[in-house]
């Protein structure tokens, strides 16, 4: 009987603060007007030339020496909180080598292997 009592009252008590009121999301509505901002970060490359996997994009030697960067800046104008223009000029260069392949290249079984062949194929 007490144990029934008190799952009950545990019950409750987890109950009651789903039955208040509560206001998860505030409407927040962009002010008409201008407005100036700027972006940063790294430009980066990864397609068909360079690794073949992600992980060795990332860990390999030759691309943590040589990381590039981008930027930009950008002007906004609201004209109604559902309505805007943007004009924005960024600036990065795009870089990828198969140089990066050297050390899996070397440790290649053989010629056939794709790291091997990246690696050759210097582009």
């Amino acid at each position: 009987m007490r144990t029934k009592f008190i799952r009950n009252t545990i019950a409750i008590l987890f109950c009651f603060p789903a039955i208040t009121s509560v206001n998860a999301q505030s409407i927040y509505v962009d002010p008409s007007g201008f407005s100036l901002g700027t972006n940063f970060g790294i430009s980066d490359l990864w397609g068909d030339v360079g690794t073949n996997t992600l992980k060795d994009h990332y860990t390999g030697t030759g691309y943590t020496s040589d990381i590039h960067y981008m930027g930009g800046l950008f002007i906004r104008y609201m004209m109604h909180p559902a309505i805007g223009v943007r004009l924005g000029m960024n600036y990065g260069i795009l870089y990828a080598t198969d140089a990066w392949n050297k050390d899996k290249a070397i440790a290649a079984p053989n010629i056939q292997d794709d790291y091997y062949q990246r690696y050759t194929r210097n582009q």
